[in-house]
This record gives C-alpha cells, sequence and structure tokens, in this order.
C-alpha cells in the first residue's frame, strides 16, 4: 500500500495479569507457528510504521483469530 517500503506493526511485550484488565492489550500466547517462547501481549497504544529494511527475518505468524484481536484492539484505539 503506498509508494514507502513500510509496514504498520504492534509491538509485544511480555505478558502480565495485570494488562487483562486493558483492552488495548492482547494476549498471544505461545507457539511454535508464532515463534514465541513466552506469551506476550499486543500493544495497540504503540502501533507505528517501520521500514521493510528493519526486518531481518520471519520468527512465526499469529492465528487469524489473533489477528482479528489485534485489530479489534487496534479499532478500540482509534475510536472506529
Amino acid at each position: 500500500m503506498g509508494r514507502l517500503s513500510l509496514r504498520v506493526v504492534v509491538p509485544l511485550t511480555g505478558w502480565q495479569a495485570s494488562f487483562a484488565e486493558h483492552r488495548w492489550m492482547t494476549e498471544i500466547t505461545a507457539s511454535a507457528k508464532n515463534g514465541l517462547h513466552k506469551s506476550s501481549s499486543a500493544d495497540a497504544f504503540q502501533v507505528r510504521s517501520v521500514s521493510l529494511n528493519r526486518f531481518i527475518s520471519k520468527i512465526g505468524e499469529l492465528e487469524p483469530d489473533e489477528v482479528e484481536e489485534v485489530a479489534a484492539s487496534i479499532a478500540l484505539v482509534v475510536g472506529y
């Protein structure tokens, strides 16, 4: 999309039980498919664009339902 070689990303941080009360934090359980070694949280308040040059290798990918949860959190943050 667009001419710039950017991708929109949602950063992950280690999951903490206290995050459960925040609707913009989506828990991502570690799995072989996503390549995570511990449960993590996608923080929709920290969405940003990142140059494709910063992507070195693909670690894994989320399940479709996890992507939907993250997208819903982003929608909440932007008031959609």
